[in-house]
């Protein structure tokens, strides 16, 4: 088989990126199957196989794979105790059942640029870790989890920056700031307005997943991310620019921070990958697809 039809498994196919993954793959000539805890398959004209399934709960696919890239997690960002238990059940315990249920030589695993200690370094690969919040702390403990309990041919992490794009929920933070400013309503900004922000364009999310199939499989972490940064609240003004609006900007955080780039040059060297959006391309999509929010 050659790596233009390879058999590949989705989790969190349903999702933002997970929808994305899949018709990307499928437009390459991949035989793409997808796993979702909702009931519903994803629309998308060509999918080979779809499971519903909690991986929360323990489960088994008999079909073997060539690639299996699992997004399937929960992301929740006020956190109390029972939530955080079900960040434990899904995004920890829920990666370790994906991993035994599915036989596959190559396993992907979607982690985030938010394990690495924000120290005003630039951070690769090897840059330490400290997680601040309860989701990202889950994020790395699967990765440790996962890597004890790997028994394929090779496990690739991703650590990717804020994904942005077309179809995103309104809950994270672009489509929110463009649905305020198109509705008149104040811009309530709770981090420090001088946060650095690298802006990954879904599209370049998925072909870096491409990427790595076209390669054959590649072991390790890799980050995820363009070069260029856009201040917080220069991204506001732009926003608020871009959708005609008046509304008033408000900041409750005046904290100093300090800026921690992320770099990728790990992946275009064994990837062959780099973003190819810039900021304006991200805004300018954005300002269409959440002008009738």
């Amino acid at each position: 088989m050659t790596n233009s039809g390879r058999s590949v498994l989705v989790t969190g196919a349903n999702g933002f990126v997970g929808r994305a993954l899949v018709q990307r793959l499928i437009a390459d000539g991949h035989m793409v199957s997808g796993l979702d805890m909702a009931p519903d398959p994803v629309l998308v004209p060509g999918l080979q196989r779809f499971y519903a399934q909690d991986i929360g709960l323990p489960f088994d696919i008999a079909q073997p794979f060539d690639f299996v890239f699992h997004l399937a997690a929960r992301n929740i960002t006020h956190v109390g105790a029972l939530d955080y238990a079900e960040l434990q059940r899904v995004n920890v315990a829920g990666a370790q059942n994906v991993m035994r249920a599915v036989t596959a030589p190559d396993f992907v695993f979607m982690s985030t640029s938010k394990v690495y200690q924000q120290a005003g370094q630039p951070i690769d690969e090897s840059s330490p870790t400290a997680p601040l919040a309860d989701y990202e702390r889950s994020k790395l403990e699967a990765e440790h989890a996962l890597a004890a309990l790997f028994a394929g041919q090779r496990l690739t992490i991703f650590r990717a920056v804020n994904i942005v794009g077309r179809g995103q929920a309104e809950k994270a933070l672009v489509p929110v700031l463009f649905a305020n400013a198109y509705a008149g309503r104040p811009l309530d900004i709770f981090a420090p307005k001088t946060s650095m922000l690298q802006l990954l364009h879904i599209a370049d999310m998925t072909a870096a997943c491409a990427a790595l199939i076209a390669c054959g499989g590649r072991s390790g972490t890799f980050n995820l991310a363009p070069a260029a940064a856009i201040r917080l609240d220069t991204l506001a003004e732009r926003i608020v620019q871009l959708a005609r609006s008046q509304s008033p900007i408000h900041y409750s955080n005046t904290s100093a921070v300090q800026y921690s780039p992320v770099l990728a040059e790990k992946a275009a060297r064994q990837l062959l990958w780099s973003p190819a959006a810039s900021i304006d391309n991200i805004l300018q999509e954005c300002q269409l697809a959440y002008a009738h929010v």
